[in-house]
């Protein structure tokens, strides 16, 4: 018999959430994940509220400080022993990724994956992605 193809329940749940987008509605995030105009204290406000409306499952944290001196804010979802972390918008001119690791943590939030735990930054160069310029205004990436 062939060898079966194993794959990850984090990737099979991505890849579900990227392919349905539809499910984003019953959380009533939908609008806010179609914008791309928005700054990156949107993105904290929405995760505020994904902890708030998940608060058994989402919990925030705080990676560290950007080039430009803010906090750089993620959500933490579920808690179990098997941990992945999903990092978007390295240059702040790729706030697509954004659009995908916010959606990845509501549909986490409200389903979450047994046994694992997810860390979500959705934005890692803040000043880049609030000018929506590739770097940061100090010349790092």
């Amino acid at each position: 018999m062939g060898s079966m193809l194993r794959i990850h329940p984090l990737l099979v749940a991505l890849l579900a959430v990227l392919l349905a987008p539809a499910a984003l509605a019953s959380t009533g995030s939908s609008s806010f994940l179609s914008r791309t105009d928005r700054t990156y204290a949107d993105v904290v406000a929405y995760l505020k509220l994904l902890k708030k409306q998940f608060p058994g499952t989402a919990s925030g944290f705080v990676l560290g400080k950007s080039d430009s001196g803010m906090e750089i804010e993620g959500v933490k979802i579920g808690s179990g022993p098997v941990k992945a972390m999903i990092v978007a918008t390295h240059h702040g001119n790729e706030y697509g990724s954004t659009e995908v690791a916010l959606a990845a943590a509501t549909e986490f939030a409200a389903r979450p994956l047994t046994n694992h735990t997810l860390y979500v930054i959705p934005v890692l160069n803040i000043g880049g992605y609030n000018e929506r310029n590739r770097e940061e205004k100090g010349g790092g990436s």
